[in-house]
Order: C-alpha cells, then structure tokens, then sequence
C-alpha cells in the first residue's frame, strides 16, 4: 500500500501567518462582540487580523469572496509554495478537500436578508455564489489549476480531520497523486450562536484553557489550514522535504487493527 507523507503546510489565522506564531502560542483575542450577546462578560474571541490577501488574488477578485473563501485559498497558495509547487506548477492529479463545520453560513444570511426583510428587489445576484458550500474549495481548485477529485465536509468539529484522512485515502488508492486538504472557519454571530447552544454559555467563559490546562473556557477562533500530501515516492522522486508520514493512524481509520494502538504506536515512534 502506498505510503502518504505531508510536504507542504499552510496556515493563516489569529497567530498570523505560517506556523511560528502558532507553535510559539501568540494568539490575538479580542472581546466578544456585543452585537453576538457574549455569554459573559469575560468570553472573548479569536478572530484573524492582517495578512497579505493579495499574494494570490487581486482587489477585484477579493470583492467577489467572502472570508472564508479567502482565508482557505491563502492558506492552499501557502502549502502549495511550502510543498515546492510554485504558481503556474500544479501538482498533476491533485485532489482538494475542505472541511467546515458551516462556514458559509454569514453569506447565506447575508443573500437572503433583503427578502427576509421584505425588499426582494435589493438582493445581489453576485452573492449567490457565496451560499454554495463547496464554493471555497471549488475556488481554490480553480485558481491553483487543480483537476483531481474535489468535495468538501460539513460534518462538525472533526470536519477537517476527516478531510485529511479521506485525502490520504485517495492517494493510498491510487486516484490522486497528490491532495491538498485542510479546513477552515469564519467567524460571525451565526458562530458564535452555534458556539453557545453547541458549547453552552459556561464553557465560553474566562482565560483560554490550552492542553493540559484546568480552569479555562474556551475561545471560539477562525482560520484556514491545508496540507499538501502526496505519494511518499513522488515527494522523495522530487525531492521535497517530508513533514510526517501518515501510517498506523490512517491505517487503523480504515479498519485495519486498532486506531487508537496505531495511533500511540506512531506518537512513540515519532517521540
């Protein structure tokens, strides 16, 4: 079977740009906005500050996406260069999939509030795109010139994960050479809603709670990030460097032995 091995990332989110910020803990929080009723007084937010949106796209380009669009295509052109693929070079057979718990959902109100409020003459017809879930995936197959297999996962928190493992599965099976794959969320009342009844007001409360730590609450955050993964004998055959390997976890997914022995098998190796 083959082997899968990651050789690009790409990251964008409230740590910046890249992974530096984001393994050096720096993360921006702000105060929950007030126009989202915070569960307390204390909730704060994550959200992304500055970065440069027209590496991969122009200001015109820009008007006609919303966030998240904008936030999952920065971070494809990032692991794409990361990976060794610059812009013009894609990947033959690159497959793409996003996941999202429900990033679209801002620009489904968005589009439809002119006629929630009784004024159907004033809806935009160059927003109707944006209600489309797989529309941010679609554009970064698009702008990067990638014709492999394409979908995208709504199906919750794990959303992304998912879509990394499903990558990684098309590689092993022979229908993509490469994947790009990763997820991303936006921020908007909808959000933070889904937060509160899915979280409940309690836990969004105080100091951001990291691993291993007791006492905190949590902080709703936005952000994209993609991996490149591709045959570990296409990434060595080219020459790019190797970030991981994916073996005992993914075989273990797929129902082969156990996943979570796999799993600790390849965090012991890894250590």
């Amino acid at each position: 079977m083959r082997e899968v091995a990651i050789t690009g990332i790409g990251a964008v989110g409230p740590h910046g740009v890249g992974l530096d910020g984001m393994l050096d803990g720096r993360f921006v929080f702000s105060a929950w906005p007030e126009a989202a009723s915070p569960p307390h007084a204390e909730s704060l937010i994550a959200s992304v500050g500055d970065y440069p949106r027209t590496r991969y796209f122009n200001e015109r380009a820009l008007r006609l996406m919303d966030k998240p669009m904008m936030l999952a295509s920065f971070a494809a052109g990032s692991a794409l260069e990361d990976a060794g693929y610059g812009d013009g070079e894609a990947p033959e057979d690159c497959a793409t999939l996003l996941g999202t718990a429900r990033s679209e959902q801002t620009s489904v109100h968005k589009f439809s509030l002119p006629l929630l409020q009784g004024r159907p003459e004033r809806i935009n017809p160059a927003e109707f795109p944006l209600v489309a879930r797989n529309i941010a995936c679609g554009q970064m197959a698009i702008r990067f010139g990638l014709r492999g297999p394409s979908s995208v996962l709504a199906s919750g928190p794990l959303a992304s994960l998912q879509a990394v493992a499903r990558a990684a599965g098309l590689i092993r099976s022979g229908r993509a050479k490469v994947a790009l794959a990763g997820g991303v969320e936006a921020l908007s009342r909808f959000a933070l809603r889904f937060c509160r009844d899915y979280y409940g007001d309690a836990a969004l409360a105080g100091r951001p709670a990291f691993f291993g730590d007791k006492g905190g609450g949590l902080i709703p955050s936005e952000g994209a990030c993609m991996l490149v993964l591709e045959d570990a004998e296409l990434a060595e055959a080219r020459g790019a460097r190797v970030y991981a390997r994916l073996g005992g976890w993914h075989a273990g997914r797929l129902g082969r032995g156990d996943a979570v022995q796999s799993l600790l098998d390849g965090w012991r190796r890894a250590a």
